[in-house]
C-alpha cells in the first residue's frame, strides 16, 4: 500500500491567491491501525527555489546575503537576516536558475555549482522544496554589485566572512537562517572544515540580543547535542578489474584490483574532518582523520565524466523530455585469443568519418556538422594515408582541438606495432561504424556487415575506437557482435559509463577529453603507449567485462571534467541556442539519410 492509497481528498478551498497560493484541504487520512480519520489542514503552496553558497578554498571565505524579512521581524528577530543567496526557480532548471539568482543578489557570476542535496524546509505546511548547491568563486568573478532587483523589493548587502567567522556565527545566533547554516554546515563537512560548535554562554550570543520581547520560548536556554558523524573509507581506483565473473583471482574478482603501472592510482576523494576545541574551557576533540589537503585527496569531479547523465539532462533542458534509452547489458560474450598477438591480423573499427570537401566544414575547431555524418559501413585501405575527422559528431570541442586524427584513428601506431612484430600484420582494411542512435540498426545492419568484412578478411584481432557518447554505444555493440561471433575486441575510449553500462570485454579506459580515445594531441608517445596498454589487455584479460584504466592524465587541472554538456553552465539562452542548432542539425541530417 502506498501513501497515496491512505489519502482521501475530501475538499480543497483556496483562502488567499496573492504572491503564492493558501489552500485549505480536508482529507481522509487512514492511520496505522487502519481507521479512516478526517483532518483539515492548511497548505502555503510555493514553487521550488535554489539556494548556492559560493566558497574560496585557497581564501577560505564564503559569500552570503543581508536583508529584511518581514516574517522574520514578525517573530521577533530585530535585525536583517544573514542569509544563502536564493531564488524560487521561475521554470528553470535548479543549477540554471540559482547561476542567474547568485549574480543578482551577489554580483557573482557562477561558473561551476555543485548540487550538494535537497530538502522540504517546513514540510507541515508549505509544499516548497529547496535545492541546495555550493560554488568556487574567485574575486575576478565579480561582475556586478549584485544587491537583488529593486522593483521587486530587494535591498540587499553583500557578505564575504571567513568560514571560521560563518561557524562562529552560527554558533552564536548571528545567522539563523536555515539555508546559510545548511549550505555552511555541508560545505564545511566536505572539505574539512567543520568543527563541533560550542553553545554560547547563558546570556550571550547574538541571537538573544536581537529578540524583542520576553516569550518563554526567545529566552529559554538553547541546548545543542554532538553531530554524529561516520568515516566512509575511501575505494580503492583500479587499473584493472572485472565484473560479475565471482571469482577469486585479482582479476576475476568483482572488487577492483591494483596492478603495476607507469603512475600509482589515485585514491577516490575523501574529504574529512578536522577538531576544534569545543570551547575555550574544554580539551581538543581528537581529529577523526586527516584533512584532504594533508593526503592530497583529488576533488570529486575528479572522476569519470557521467556522459549519460550529463546527456539526459542536457536534452531535456534544451525540451527533449523523452530520455535516451542506453544499451545496458549484465553480461558480456567472451572469446579469448586463438593465436599469439604477434601471429595476428588485427583491424581497427572506426566511428571518425572521410573528409569529404563538399560537405561544409569539417574541422579541425569546426562545429557540430551533420551534413558529414555517414550512415552506411566503409573501409579503407590500411596501407594508405586518410584523413578521418570528428565533426559529424558530439566530441569535447571545449578541450579537444581536432587537429591531430592520431587521437581517434591509431593506424599509424598499429603499422609501427605489426613492423616492430608486437602483432603479426595489420588487416588489408579498417572499418568505419556509423555512430546511429538506433539500436536495431546498429544491432540488425551495421554490426553483422562489419563482422561480415572482418570474416571476409580474415581478421584476428579489432581494435575499436569511438569518440562521442554515442560512438562509444555504438563501438559497444559492435564488439559484442564480433565477440559473439569469435573475434577478440579491445574497445579504447573515454566514456567508462556507457561502455560499461553496455557490458563489453574488454575495455581500456583513458580520463581524456572525448575524441582522444587513442591518446593526446601531437603525443606520439602518449599515443603509442595507450595503444600498447590495449594490446595488452588482450592478452591478460581472462574473461569479460575487464577494463583497464590508462595512467595516463590529462593534465593536472581536473576542471575541464565540469564542462561537457553540462547544464549547469549554460544560460537559458545558450539552450535555446543550442536547441535550435540542433533543429537544424536534425534536419540536415534527415535529408541526407532520405539521399
Amino acid at each position: 500500500m502506498t501513501i497515496s492509497d491512505r489519502v482521501r481528498i475530501k475538499d480543497v478551498r483556496v483562502l488567499s491567491d496573492g504572491w503564492t497560493t493558501l489552500k485549505t484541504t480536508t482529507f481522509e487520512y487512514r492511520r496505522a491501525n487502519g481507521e479512516w480519520q478526517t483532518q483539515h489542514r492548511e497548505t502555503y503552496e510555493r514553487d521550488n527555489a535554489a539556494a548556492v553558497l559560493p566558497y574560496n578554498r585557497a581564501r577560505r571565505t564564503v559569500i552570503l546575503v543581508r536583508q529584511f524579512r518581514l516574517p522574520a521581524f514578525i517573530r521577533g528577530y530585530d535585525d536583517l537576516l544573514i542569509e544563502a543567496a536564493a531564488g524560487v526557480l521561475d521554470d528553470a532548471s535548479p543549477e540554471v536558475r540559482i547561476r542567474a539568482e547568485a549574480e543578482e543578489e551577489t554580483g557573482y557570476r557562477l561558473h561551476h555549482v555543485q548540487k550538494v542535496f535537497e530538502a522540504f524546509m517546513s514540510p507541515g505546511a508549505i509544499t516548497e522544496k529547496l535545492h541546495f548547491f555550493v560554488a568556487e568563486y574567485e574575486p575576478e568573478m565579480r561582475v556586478s554589485d549584485g544587491g537583488g532587483l529593486e522593483h521587486e523589493g530587494e535591498d540587499i548587502e553583500v557578505l564575504e566572512l571567513s568560514i571560521d567567522e560563518a561557524l562562529a556565527m552560527i554558533a552564536d545566533g548571528r545567522i539563523i537562517d536555515a539555508k546559510a547554516i545548511s549550505c555552511n554546515t555541508r560545505r564545511c563537512i566536505f572539505s574539512g572544515e567543520l568543527r563541533f560548535l560550542p553553545s554560547p554562554p547563558v546570556g550571550e550570543g547574538g541571537a538573544k540580543r536581537r529578540m524583542r520581547g520576553t516569550r518563554p520560548q526567545i529566552q529559554k536556554e538553547r541546548t545543542r547535542g554532538e553531530i554524529p558523524l561516520t568515516r566512509l573509507a575511501a575505494p580503492r581506483r583500479a587499473t584493472l578489474s572485472r565484473k560479475g565473473r565471482g571469482e577469486d583471482s585479482a582479476i576475476g574478482s568483482t572488487k577492483p584490483a591494483i596492478l603495476p603501472c607507469a603512475a600509482p592510482p589515485r585514491l577516490s576523494y575523501l574529504k574529512t574532518i578536522s577538531s576544534l576545541p569545543l570551547n575555550k574551557n574544554q580539551e581538543t576533540r581528537p581529529m577523526s582523520a586527516p584533512r584532504d589537503d594533508e593526503f592530497g585527496f583529488a576533488p570529486d569531479y575528479d572522476s569519470p565524466v557521467p556522459y549519460m547523465q550529463r546527456t539526459r539532462e542536457y536534452y531535456t533542458a534544451i525540451g527533449y523530455t523523452t530520455p535516451y534509452r542506453w544499451a545496458h547489458y549484465t553480461e558480456a560474450p567472451f572469446q579469448p585469443l586463438k593465436k599469439k598477438l604477434s601471429q595476428s591480423r588485427v583491424t581497427i573499427i572506426t566511428t571518425a568519418a572521410p573528409y569529404d570537401p563538399t560537405k561544409g566544414d569539417q574541422g579541425p575547431g569546426a562545429a557540430y556538422n551533420g551534413g558529414a555524418k555517414f550512415y552506411q559501413v566503409y573501409d579503407g585501405d590500411t596501407s594508405k594515408q586518410h584523413d578521418l575527422r570528428i565533426s559529424h559528431i558530439g566530441y569535447d570541442r571545449k578541450h579537444t582541438t581536432a587537429t591531430d586524427n592520431g587521437t581517434w584513428f591509431p593506424l599509424p601506431q598499429l603499422l609501427k606495432a605489426s613492423a616492430a612484430g608486437r602483432i603479426g600484420e595489420v588487416s588489408q582494411r579498417f572499418f568505419g561504424a556509423p555512430t546511429n542512435r538506433s539500436h536495431r540498426v546498429t544491432l540488425d545492419t551495421d554490426a553483422p556487415e562489419i563482422l561480415a568484412r572482418c570474416l571476409a578478411d580474415k581478421v584476428d584481432v579489432a581494435v575499436l575506437v569511438p569518440s562521442c557518447p554515442v560512438c562509444h554505444q555504438t563501438t559497444a555493440l559492435v564488439a559484442r557482435h564480433l565477440e559473439a561471433n569469435g573475434i577478440p575486441t579491445v574497445v579504447m575510449g573515454c566514456a567508462k559509463d556507457i561502455i560499461e553500462h553496455a557490458a563489453v570485454p574488454r575495455f581500456l579506459f583513458s580520463d581524456f577529453p572525448l575524441g582522444n580515445s587513442a591518446g593526446k594531441p601531437h603525443d606520439v608517445a602518449s599515443q603509442a603507449q595507450t595503444l600498447e596498454l590495449a594490446l595488452t589487455l588482450l592478452e591478460s584479460a581472462s574473461g569479460p567485462q575487464t577494463t583497464m584504466q590508462s595512467p595516463l592524465r590529462w593534465s593536472e587541472d581536473a576542471c575541464w571534467k565540469l564542462d561537457y554538456n553540462n547544464v549547469a553552465q549554460l544560460s537559458p539562452e545558450e539552450l535555446a541556442r543550442r536547441r535550435a542548432e540542433f533543429d537544424k542539425q536534425k534536419e540536415i541530417a534527415r535529408g541526407n539519410r532520405a539521399a
